[in-house]
């Protein structure tokens, strides 16, 4: 059986200012509801998909796990300028 190589050599991003917000899985859906947000924004996806995660998993600073959690961060106008 013959297989081919490939090396990616770039990727393109299309980027955009507004948000979809997806919340069709089931266990999102439930802790929102369970959380009592009817519109939620992007944090309150994050803070429920981190409580579902913090429910399944063993605390991290007892056992370790190679799991991670990657979070958009706010940066300052000032900030987003200089490495801009």
């Amino acid at each position: 059986m013959l297989l081919k190589q490939y090396i990616i050599t770039s990727v393109t991003c299309r980027l955009t200012k507004r948000h979809e917000i997806n919340t069709k899985h089931v266990a999102i859906t439930a802790k929102l509801e369970q959380m009592v947000i009817v519109t939620p924004t992007i944090k309150d996806i994050s803070n429920a998909v981190i409580a579902i995660r913090s429910s399944k998993l063993q605390n991290p600073k007892e056992i370790g796990n190679a799991s991670s959690f990657f979070k958009n961060r706010v940066v300052d106008t000032a900030i987003l300028d200089v490495i801009s």
